[in-house]
């Protein structure tokens, strides 16, 4: 199934490629991208998982290392992780 043939704009149903990704999972829903973005610049509260990576990432984490977050949404985890360190 390829995207471009697709109506994603007013399918309901979610449409998975084959790689597993949701095709339309914002155009369904305009409010996930908006809570993920408010998220990710502090105008929403941190995720409780985000508030548990940073916590474990803490005690791994020197000085001086660096941290890669490589991710697919917004950057709240990097939100979290740069404050508790």
């Amino acid at each position: 199934m390829e995207a471009n043939k697709l109506d994603m704009k007013n399918s309901k149903k979610p449409i998975i490629d084959k790689h597993g990704l949701c095709l339309n999972e914002y155009k369904n829903n305009n409010n996930n991208a908006k809570v993920y973005y408010d998220r990710a610049i502090g105008k929403s509260p941190e995720m409780e998982v985000s508030k548990a990576m940073a916590k474990f990432l803490k005690k791994k984490v020197k000085k001086d290392n660096k941290i890669l977050d490589v991710g697919c949404a917004t950057g709240h985890f990097y939100r979290s992780i740069k404050k508790k360190n």
